[in-house]
């Protein structure tokens, strides 16, 4: 007879550590071996979290487009390539995945999507999705994008945007706490 695995189903426990990995404040790592505090860092960090405290969980990615996301257009001009891939986390509770993002840190909550999650519903997502991956491509795409060669390639032709974008991200901090 198989044995059914038994999941952690303590929704308070996931919520709060959601609240302490979103917390982290984001940034894009501007080289290979930077903390990497973007949603494709957190989401591994918190899905090891959750995996480590018996949850089940897993990493999901979607696709989006710069054109479609930045509204300033200084930074329009520094994207070279358009379409990327936004990571967020689902999390099997009560019979059912519930998606989960991360990405963007309290802080930002002036002027980016910031997630509050109540351990019932999804979040939102802090991209605009344009197509979603499955688990296995999800995988598949996230193992691709941590090599270095991938993050290189991405840094001679995003490097300037996410620079510019770090940039913006202190300044909304900065004006957040008056300093």
């Amino acid at each position: 007879m198989k044995k059914s695995i038994e999941y952690n189903q303590d929704r308070a426990l996931a919520v709060k550590l959601f609240y302490i990995i979103r917390d982290i404040p984001y940034r894009i790592p501007l080289k290979f071996d930077d903390a990497d505090n973007s949603c494709h860092g957190k989401c591994l960090l918190l899905d090891d979290i959750l995996v480590s405290y018996g949850f089940k969980s897993r990493i999901m990615s979607c696709s989006f487009g710069w054109s479609k996301t930045l509204k300033n257009k200084k930074h329009l001009k520094l994207v070279n390539i358009d379409i990327e891939h936004h990571y967020f986390i689902e999390i099997y509770l009560d019979g059912r995945w519930i998606k989960i993002d991360p990405t963007f840190d309290s802080t930002l909550k002036a002027k980016l999507p910031v997630n509050e999650w109540d351990g019932n519903k999804n979040t939102g997502i802090t991209s605009i999705p344009e197509k979603f991956f499955s688990e296995t491509e999800s995988r598949e795409i996230f193992d691709k994008e941590s090599s270095e060669g991938y993050f290189d390639e991405r840094m001679r032709k995003n490097g300037r945007l996410y620079k510019a974008l770090n940039k913006k991200y202190e300044i909304i901090r900065k004006n957040k706490t008056g300093r």
